[in-house]
């Protein structure tokens, strides 16, 4: 008898903290946003209007789009790739676009930075533009230059970088530079001084993210590539200030994202334990340890959002608040507001300041991008 009730009381206390715990976490609605009309979909932003911007193809071309608070879109094709297109919270669109070149006999492609202003104006040939490539030369026949937004804000900056992925950008054979775009920088007199500057600092090796206060988030490497003790660790430029900071951690760590207080996130390897975790770090200097998450994103509010690092939930999507992780799959109901059952959150990408998520995953087995509503707010 005092086995039975010794197991009801445990069902119970289990059953009361897993109920506990989810209580500090806010449900989510996925909204449909009307894009299964296309082949496909992806979307890359949003802000904190509800702004989502992304791109969509229809079986034919990529198109980079804008969908305001009510799901109307814009949209323009380009005839060359376009690059994650990314949304502030002045309605600007930043992204970088692959245009063909001729040059006497040649024919050659060239990367350049665009801006998209006022995506609902009917006048849209004053409205989008190429800004142009940071280094002020443009590519030949034979070196083909990558220049890849990674980041934009509300200040109108815009962080750029020769190569497209991480993995090469700290590569040091890569040659990578850093570089901010700022309208108040630019001065049309001077053609040197076209908007676009370069990181000097040779301590810090690349740049991903840039908040509202111009603090970069980035890496730096020690030791040199030849070295066997070469190692990235997590960096935070502030453009403002031009210092560096470089964060304390015992071996390799990486940074994924900054948010508007400073607050990094990130994973590092414990070299005790042998494994891989995840971190937030203050700008204090105080590092919390995340078990068995590797984050992606953190909110204004200090919610982090990442995926399960290993265990049979690994790569699924997670949300960690206050020292507790939570399986997306216990926040989000599958069903969105028109009726239709997802087949699965793949990724979130962006959270804005009312708490709205957006990212991509599978409806019918095809990809496509949805919006993640706080249910408090419906």
């Amino acid at each position: 008898m005092k086995a039975v009730l010794k197991a009801i009381f445990l069902i119970l206390t289990v059953s009361v903290v897993h109920t506990t715990s989810l209580m500090s976490f806010e449900q989510y609605q996925i909204i449909n946003l009307g894009l299964q009309d296309y082949k496909s979909s992806r979307v890359t932003s949003v802000n904190d209007k509800g702004w989502i911007s992304g791109i969509v193809n229809d079986g034919s071309y990529n198109y980079i789009f804008v969908l305001d608070e009510n799901k109307k879109m814009a949209k323009r094709y380009e005839r060359m790739d376009t690059a994650r297109p990314l949304i502030n919270n002045n309605n600007e669109v930043f992204g970088s676009l692959i245009t063909r070149t001729q040059r006497g006999d040649w024919i050659f492609d060239e990367e350049v930075v665009y801006k998209w202003e006022n995506p609902f104006n009917y006048f849209q040939y004053f409205n989008f533009y190429q800004i142009g490539r940071p280094d002020g030369q443009w590519s030949g026949p034979y070196n083909f230059k990558s220049t890849v937004v990674w980041d934009v804000n509300d200040l109108g900056q815009i962080l750029v970088m020769n190569n497209p992925t991480i993995s090469s950008a700290i590569d040091e054979l890569s040659n990578n530079s850093v570089w901010v775009y700022d309208d108040k920088l630019k001065n049309d007199a001077l053609w040197f001084q076209d908007g676009f500057h370069k990181i000097e600092d040779p301590n810090f090796t690349a740049g991903y993210k840039i908040n509202n206060h111009s603090q970069i988030l980035g890496s730096t490497l020690e030791g040199s590539k030849i070295d066997r003790n070469r190692m990235e660790r997590v960096s935070v430029y502030n453009f403002a200030e031009e210092s560096l900071r470089v964060l304390d951690f015992p071996d390799a760590s990486w940074g994924y994202d900054i948010n508007d207080n400073g607050q990094v996130v990130g994973g590092f390897y414990d070299p005790n334990d042998d494994i891989i975790k995840g971190f937030l770090a203050e700008p204090t200097g105080q590092v919390i340890e995340i078990s068995n998450l590797d984050p992606d994103l953190i909110s204004n509010q200090g919610d982090v959002f990442g995926t399960y690092i290993y265990g049979q939930k690994k790569n699924q999507p997670a949300m960690w608040k206050d020292g507790q992780t939570v399986d997306f799959k216990e926040l989000v109901n599958l069903v969105d507001d028109m009726g239709n059952t997802w087949d699965s959150i793949g990724e979130i990408v962006d959270v804005n300041n009312k708490g709205y998520l957006i990212g991509n995953g599978k409806i019918k087995g095809v990809r496509h991008g949805f919006l993640l509503k706080p249910i408090s707010q419906n």
